[in-house]
């Protein structure tokens, strides 16, 4: 008692820890690791579809869910062009070296307007070379 006096207004409850110990993998976590170590070449295996899982990432943000999805080049590197109205969302696949980035914005929008047959609306562009956003001008 008289430690609990001495110890002033400090809170004495054990605190709840939610730390990653106390959350289950994922499904896909645990079929890769099976793939692992059940079959032979199941790392390998399970390093491929790992490396094809994050290959295949060009989904669009959720205001571009639904829209009209077209391929286009832009130079070397293949965009994803997702389209929904007047909006569209360019995603650029592929790693870019610093030489590439000044024109890349300008390669992607002009592989936009020819995908989509329409000019993209002055001061509408945002977004770095990976991702662009933009409407366009289809009058």
């Amino acid at each position: 008692m008289a430690e609990w006096l001495r110890s002033g207004l400090q809170i004495r409850v054990h605190r709840f820890d939610s730390g990653t110990r106390l959350h289950l993998p994922s499904r896909a976590t645990i079929n890769l690791f099976a793939i692992a170590v059940l079959y032979p070449d199941g790392m390998r295996l399970a390093l491929a579809m790992f490396l094809a899982l994050i290959a295949a990432c060009a989904s669009p943000s959720p205001q571009m869910r639904g829209g009209k999805v077209m391929e286009a080049s832009a130079g070397n590197y293949p965009l994803t062009i997702w389209r929904k109205g007047t909006q569209v969302e360019i995603i650029r696949h592929g790693y870019a070296g610093r030489a590439d980035q000044a024109s890349l914005r300008y390669k992607m929008a002009k592989a936009t307007e020819a995908a989509t047959g329409c000019a993209l609306r002055p001061g509408s562009i945002e977004g770095d070379s990976g991702v662009l956003r933009a409407r366009l001008d289809c009058d």
